[in-house]
């Protein structure tokens, strides 16, 4: 009878039930258009001085490093496992609610059974992987959720980033232009676009404007009016954006 009660306990992890864990609905894109038409700016070399495009910002976790759940460092327990985490950015998806409970949950994210440092045995084999995710209590208490279980957060605290994110969405779609400084008469630009939710430009071009005889720079739709430039820093007047 002992070892039936223990193997309850092992397998207690796996869990059981429906998740409380309601979807949200998709979030809207922020539309973004800098700087104001007529609004004096300085910028520095390297720096972006003109930016149009749509994107979806979410709220989104950035896990840092390994973390465990429902286990706190240099428990030996063998009743039970922890939960590990592998580093990734994980986005914002529903919200835990039950009577007692309200929390925002970010996921979904793979977890295996491990010890309370990551490691495995017999016990804590690592696989099966269950998959969860990790929720936020107002209070700041933080939670994985698989079904209608739940594993506390007892360690590693400050693996957890609470960040906003730009999101994967497809119609994300972002132009600028980077001040690159001054050679002679010349000035230099950088012209950039990015879409989807990439760090790194889907296409990049370079452009020169002589203001020996003309401040205005025009390129594509936007205009711009320059009122100083010089090696390491550039003074405008946006006109018209893309």
């Amino acid at each position: 009878m002992k070892y039936v009660f223990l193997a309850m306990l092992l397998t207690l992890l796996s869990g059981c039930g429906t998740s409380p864990i309601v979807s949200i609905t998709k979030m809207g894109a922020e539309e973004i258009n800098f700087p104001n038409s007529g609004q004096l700016v300085t910028k520095n070399i390297g720096e972006v001085i003109v930016k149009k495009g749509s994107l979806e910002l979410r709220e989104a976790l950035n896990i840092t490093d390994q973390t465990q759940f429902n286990k706190k460092d240099g428990d030996s327990s063998v009743w039970t496992c922890a939960l590990t985490v592998e580093p990734q950015i994980i986005y914002l998806r529903g919200t835990y609610q039950t009577r007692e409970i309200q929390a925002d949950c970010y996921g979904s994210v793979n977890t295996r059974r491990t010890l309370a440092d990551g490691s495995t045995n017999f016990n804590c084999p690592g696989a099966p992987l269950i998959t969860g995710d990790i929720c936020r209590e107002s209070s700041g208490n933080i939670f994985l959720a698989f079904l209608s279980q739940r594993a506390e957060l007892k360690q590693d605290f400050d693996n957890l980033q609470f960040v906003e994110k730009v999101s994967g969405n497809e119609d994300n779609f972002l132009q600028e232009i980077v001040y690159n400084g001054r050679s002679g008469d010349r000035i230099k630009f950088v012209y950039k676009e990015y879409s989807g939710g990439g760090n790194k430009p889907d296409y990049f071009q370079e452009f020169e404007s002589d203001i020996s005889t003309n401040s205005r720079v025009i390129f594509k739709n936007m205009k711009l009016q320059v009122l100083e430039a010089t090696g390491s820093a550039i003074t405008f007047k946006l006109e018209e954006n893309f």
